[in-house]
């Protein structure tokens, strides 16, 4: 049985470490999820409702973000450290761009899961730094970079940001 057409619940699930914990509790109060055609949105079925409500997993998110630290790579890494802390199965990318000093500073970090979809750490750095005139590169799951062009900076981070799509989805 598909989702009814009318059906106005929507429901979306954390995939990575939440995943199970999630799934078990849903367990727990009768709700089961069952696969469907489309593998990524399970139909679930409530206690209760006459047909299956149709769900969608969510993914990890990729993060890249603007910070302002100058080109104090130290201030960088200890971000990077504190926004994996909170977010494990994310994909990071910080990007600062000093214009006293015309340096852009690139630091990045992607979680096994990702690194194996095909998201690298070195490789996204690349990409962004060769928008900012610069080199860069490191291990498939951390890498730094930079470069000297302040003024791109804004396109690196659109370039990143669509280059851990295309890899991560």
């Amino acid at each position: 049985m598909s989702p009814a057409p009318g059906n106005s619940i929507k429901l979306a699930f954390p995939k990575g470490r939440m995943e199970k914990g999630v799934q078990a509790l849903l367990a727990d109060a009768g709700v089961v999820l069952r696969a469907s055609s489309r593998g990524y949105r399970p139909d679930v079925v409530i206690p209760g409702t006459p047909a299956p409500v149709n769900a969608k997993i969510l993914k990890p998110q990729n993060i890249v973000e603007m910070l302002h630290a100058g080109s104090d790579r130290e201030a960088l890494l200890a971000g990077l450290d504190a926004v994996r802390a909170k977010r494990p199965d994310s994909a990071i990318m910080l990007i600062s761009a000093d214009d006293a000093e015309k340096k852009v500073t690139i630091v990045a970090s992607v979680p096994p899961p990702l690194v194996a979809k095909g998201l690298k750490a070195g490789d996204w750095v690349r990409e962004a730094s060769a928008v900012v005139g610069g080199k860069g590169g490191g291990r498939p799951d951390a890498a730094q970079g930079g470069g000297t062009d302040t003024t791109k900076a804004d396109e690196a981070r659109r370039v990143a940001t669509a280059f851990a799509g295309s890899k991560a989805g």
